[in-house]
């Protein structure tokens, strides 16, 4: 068996996605929200106070974190001050 153009392709195409991130964007302008995932914008809020929703969602990542890091430890994000 041997490999055509196109699974050349394919197999370059899954090296893009060796690293994945995400990305919330506050714009106090307008007060929106803006979650990119890979570079594609995937969804665009307006909020009333997105300056406190933005904070919200730092802390929900960063409890998470937290989390993730002290699975061997018994304490947990919310045990802790933030």
């Amino acid at each position: 068996m041997s490999l055509i153009m196109e699974d050349i392709k394919r197999i370059n195409a899954l090296k893009q996605f060796n690293k994945e991130f995400f990305k919330v964007e506050f714009n106090s302008d307008d007060s929106t929200l803006t979650l990119t995932v890979n570079g594609m914008r995937r969804n665009y809020i307006e909020v009333k106070n997105a300056e406190k929703a933005f904070d919200e969602v730092l802390e929900l990542v960063k409890n998470f974190f937290i989390d993730q890091r002290s699975e061997g430890f018994d304490i947990k994000a919310d045990e802790i001050k933030n």
